[in-house]
């Protein structure tokens, strides 16, 4: 039969989520209930808190704790307990010992959702309560449990991960303390990117370690930056590799006057990436001299004293 519930349990159906559409369930009198309608209620509810919930925050934003300690040289991530919202809930996120995880280029370590249903099988309390009615002691609803179990891309875990901290080489891109609500974070930022654009608010400073191959490597210390509006934080420096390639542009011409050989010619632009001419015009001592004589030869007379234009 169609529109069976996701956790496959007898007798329990679901339509909401083939019909996006649908706002609300409307009982009518005189007409019979049906269980699917209870469960519709609820899975149109939810929709509801969902979406209006991601207009403030994001998968995977921390609301409390859930800090991250990286130990590069074992390829491990400790994650403390926290909370984080998920899925249009916040949840609480356990504490977790993550091992063999990449320490080179970019690792995503995040969340999966995990749903469990619970019968009376597995719980008896959910077995009919009321003394002498027809559901004492009668099996009723099931209960949807939601859990969070850290992963990182790539584990082989199954389902979506929902990404928390991204990894780079080993150094956790930002570490922003909770609550770190990406929608309310995103309003603030076009207001404080137009008016003071991209900045460090401490640290993140720069320095050259040289160069390595044909990248040049620079180390970038541990602060908090404002970037995009966005505020960034890391606690521990980050390596960044640049492969090394220069921006070219053409020197038309470029005149230099020289009289020994060898000589060394200092470039006004450089360095040289590719020679395209080189014109070299020799002038002999006798030239020299002719054209010193047909100078003076020409050179009008300058009068010694204001008597000679008498």
């Amino acid at each position: 039969m169609a529109y069976e519930h996701e956790s496959n349990l007898t007798g329990a159906y679901d339509r909401a989520p083939q019909f996006p559409l649908w706002d609300s369930v409307l009982n009518r009198e005189g007409k019979i209930g049906q269980a699917a309608e209870m469960v519709e209620a609820q899975t149109i509810l939810q929709r509801k808190i969902r979406s209006i919930g991601n207009l403030v925050a994001r998968d995977g934003d921390r609301v409390e704790g859930a800090d991250i300690i990286i130990d590069v040289e074992a390829q491990t991530v400790t994650l403390i307990a926290g909370k984080l919202y998920v899925a249009g809930r916040v949840l609480d996120a356990p504490a977790a010992v993550l091992t063999n995880v990449p320490m080179t280029g970019a690792v995503h370590i995040g969340v999966r959702l995990l749903k469990t249903y619970v019968t009376e099988l597995e719980e008896p309390a959910l077995l009919g309560l009321m003394p002498g009615s027809l559901s004492e002691g009668e099996a009723g609803a099931a209960r949807v449990v939601y859990a969070l179990a850290w992963g990182f891309s790539g584990d082989g875990g199954v389902g979506d991960l929902y990404s928390v901290y991204l990894l780079k080489d080993g150094v956790a891109i930002d570490q922003t303390p909770p609550p770190n609500l990406t929608g309310i974070n995103a309003q603030l930022a076009i207001y404080d990117f137009d008016a003071n654009g991209n900045y460090i608010v401490s640290g993140c400073s720069v320095s050259a370690l040289g160069k390595d191959g044909t990248d040049q490597v620079f180390s970038i210390a541990e602060g908090v930056a404002n970037i995009k509006g966005q505020k960034r934080t890391r606690y521990a420096a980050l390596r960044h590799r640049e492969t090394e390639t220069f921006d070219l542009f053409r020197i038309p011409t470029e005149v230099h006057t020289f009289g020994a050989n060898p000589t060394i010619v200092t470039l006004n632009h450089g360095p040289i990436a590719t020679i395209r001419e080189v014109l070299v015009r020799r002038k002999s001592p006798r030239q020299s001299c002719a054209a010193a004589r047909r100078t003076a030869r020409t050179r009008s007379p300058t009068p010694a004293s204001p008597r000679s234009w008498k």
